[in-house]
């Protein structure tokens, strides 16, 4: 019995050191030094919400396809602007939920996750008086309620407050842009006709029309 006692106490002192060197790794790859070059991070030529929209729109209709939900799914996308250069920084997609209050709505729950995550990661990546601008980009494939767009002001201004009270932050501006799929465009749908969107097999639904790829000129602006 001696000898199983002794591969069994072996192989846990192995699985600890593998599930160390995964932690090791994951911690090393997910971070780099404050003020360091943002390594996971893209450069891109420029910030303009409608030129970066689409492709926020097909990502989301991507994962839609894969991950099948009677609900809705936003994306958001930090955007930093330093040292003359453009560098998309850290995303998000959320399913949201919820009819009688928004506070469960997708574009809240990112928001959340922007205040709570998104900016603290851009915080310890960059030294903020090297930063110009932090732009949040927020697509949502189900029309943006109006309780949610009425709350988008006070959220932009508690974010930059947020970046303000930071060393280096009080000169970093910080714009919040957010757009949705038109209701009752050829890429508009319901969540619950339509689970995988464009996707969803089938023939349409009872007095519904069965929504397109996601299209361009179905997306729309709602903020500011």
């Amino acid at each position: 019995m001696q000898p199983q006692r002794s591969t069994s106490s072996l192989s846990i002192v192995l699985l600890l050191i593998v599930a160390a060197l995964l932690l090791f790794v994951y911690l090393m790859s997910s971070s780099t030094p404050k003020g360091g070059q943002p390594n996971p991070l893209t450069p891109v030529p420029s910030f303009d919400p409608a030129a970066h929209i689409y492709s926020l729109a097909q990502e989301v209709e991507g994962h839609r396809r894969r991950n099948k939900s009677t609900n809705n799914y936003c994306l958001v996308q930090l955007y930093i602007t330093t040292a003359g250069k453009i560098y998309e920084g850290p995303s998000h997609i959320a399913v949201g939920y919820g009819e009688n209050s928004n506070e469960n709505h997708c574009e809240q729950i990112l928001l959340r996750w922007v205040q709570y995550f998104g900016l603290p990661e851009v915080f310890s990546q960059y030294h903020l008086n090297s930063v110009n601008e932090i732009n949040i980009l927020l697509f949502s494939q189900v029309r943006v309620c109006d309780p949610c767009q009425r709350s988008f002001p006070s959220w932009r201004q508690q974010l930059q407050q947020q970046v303000g009270s930071q060393p280096g932050g009080s000169g970093v501006r910080l714009g919040l842009y957010v757009w949705h799929i038109v209701p009752g465009s050829p890429s508009g749908f319901s969540p619950r006709a339509y689970p995988a969107g464009p996707y969803t097999p089938g023939p349409p639904k009872p007095n519904t029309t069965k929504p397109v790829r996601v299209r361009r000129q179905d997306l729309r602006q709602v903020y500011p």
